[in-house]
């Protein structure tokens, strides 16, 4: 079982702010580079996040201020090359650039700030044990906007920066076409009927998630508050979901969870699938995914144990449809 990518959502607001007054801290003994000097991705996702990372030899080295850099895009002449969308509209031709960088201007924030209580945590966290170093990572993000192309190259060069600049400060970006970004793209849901509600067929959106490793599709009918997931089995080429999995508390005082479910209907009982997988069948040709036509799929709430398996039924999100497809748009 995965782990529940949105248990947990805190909205912090205030910890980028800084009183008024003299600047404090020091960048320490540092270095920012960016973490692999070519990054190989997907389209699935339509974004790409590129890794930072600010390093020192010592954890007592690390920056006590904020350290900011500023990154460039380098042409390099190579196939495939992109062009940056400077201005997030078509030219006169129609036509707009292939990808764009949200912001230039990294951010490192302060060591004291993130760290937590716990030393060995901290160390779990951010010490390297390959390099020996301690290490904070962040990522710069980019959306790729133009999906038609098989691939596509640009490259990075931090060019200014608070502290010292390491070695790796070129990052080449390499997207290709993969049989995951085959799969992903804008669909139309339909349904031969539903067990709860009225089904309404809806359009979602399918991505891939590289960070997870996993697909996720956002909205399922009436539920936005987190995609519902899948994955991609490589040695067969096989997209398939979990018979349930949990994808946020409902109430965590009264332990009730929000599941992505499969399951069955017998009398007025549900009775959750126990496969191990659920295969979605895809037709590369058609476009077409098919849902098990033997099995419901709802997002259902469940009281659960510390384990957060499902234990008794408290309600439902969505209808619990079946005989689903999903159409490429």
């Amino acid at each position: 079982m995965k782990s529940i990518k949105y248990l947990a959502l805190a909205l912090i607001f205030g910890a980028g702010l800084v009183a008024c007054g003299e600047p404090v801290g020091t960048p320490g003994k540092t270095t920012v580079e960016f973490a692999v000097p070519v990054l190989e991705s997907g389209f699935g996702a339509g974004y790409v996040y590129v890794p930072l990372v600010i390093t020192a030899d010592n954890e007592a080295d690390l920056n006590t201020a904020d350290v900011k850099a500023k990154v460039k895009i380098v042409e390099t002449g190579a196939a495939y090359e992109g062009k940056h969308d400077e201005t997030g509209l078509p030219n006169e031709d129609g036509v707009m650039g292939d990808y764009r960088v949200t912001s230039f201007d990294i951010n490192f924030p302060d060591y004291d700030g993130y760290k937590v209580k716990d030393e060995e945590e901290n160390k779990k966290l951010y010490y390297n044990e390959d390099t020996k170093k301690w290490q904070k990572k962040v990522q710069m993000e980019v959306k790729i906007l133009n999906t038609n192309v098989d691939e596509l190259r640009f490259t990075f060069q931090i060019e200014s920066a608070t502290t010292t600049i390491g070695a790796v400060n070129t990052c080449e970006v390499v997207l290709a076409k993969t049989a995951v970004d085959r799969r992903c793209g804008t669909f139309k849901v339909e349904s031969d009927g539903s067990v709860f509600a009225a089904f309404s067929s809806f359009t979602t959106s399918i991505s891939w998630n590289s960070e997870y490793g996993c697909f996720e599709i956002l909205p399922w009918e009436s539920w936005a508050y987190s995609p519902v997931y899948a994955y991609w089995e490589a040695e067969t080429e096989k997209v398939y979901m979990l018979p349930y999995e949990p994808l946020m508390w409902y109430d965590s005082a009264a332990m009730q969870m929000c599941y992505q479910m499969f399951f069955t209907v017998q009398g007025n009982s549900i009775v959750p699938c126990t496969e191990e997988k659920i295969y979605i069948d895809y037709d590369l040709e058609t476009g077409v995914y098919t849902f098990p036509a033997d099995l419901c799929f709802a997002v259902l709430v469940y009281g659960c144990d510390a384990g957060y398996n499902p234990q008794s039924l408290v309600g439902y999100f969505t209808s619990g449809a079946y005989g689903i497809t999903m159409t490429k748009q």
